[in-house]
């Protein structure tokens, strides 16, 4: 078993804590404090305390380590998603510039239930699943004018 596993993180501050004061206290109670006892007190002797801090203070750098690892992994991704964003809002803009300049338009949809006339700027037209579509331009001379525009049978 070995000294990490034996003590915890606020036993070994602790221990830390009253060897430096030991230190600060003379040479007779730094020798008293850094003795090494048989057998071994895991959480009192300085060579074992020691031992310990430098294994608490290795896993804590490795596990500081790993999240900036993650960190940096997240946040590169973010950006990548943010450039994205970006680049599909401005893309989408010019769609929305696009149509609105666009002519407007009457159609024809067919499918197994008959042939519907739509107009271009119906938002909703559905289809029963499944369908075959047809879109049928209509003719110049078949084109109506109606004061509701959208879907006419």
């Amino acid at each position: 078993m070995t000294p990490t596993t034996q003590m915890t993180a606020a036993e070994c501050v602790a221990r830390l804590r009253e060897l430096s004061h030991a230190i600060t206290q003379g040479r007779e109670t730094m020798l008293r404090e850094f003795t090494m006892r048989v057998p071994a007190e895991p959480k009192r002797d300085a060579d074992l305390v020691l031992a310990t801090a430098a294994d608490l203070l290795e896993r804590e750098v490795a596990r500081a380590d790993r999240q900036q690892e993650l960190y940096e992994e997240c946040d590169m991704k973010y950006q990548r998603l943010q450039y994205r964003t970006e680049h599909a809002e401005r893309e989408l803009a010019e769609i929305r510039g696009r149509l609105e300049k666009a002519p407007r338009v009457t159609f024809r949809l067919g499918y197994a239930e008959g042939l519907f006339e739509v107009d271009s700027v119906q938002e909703e037209h559905s289809v029963p699943t499944g369908q075959r579509v047809a879109i049928v331009p209509l003719l110049p001379d078949e084109c109506q004018t109606t004061d509701s525009p959208g879907l006419r049978k």
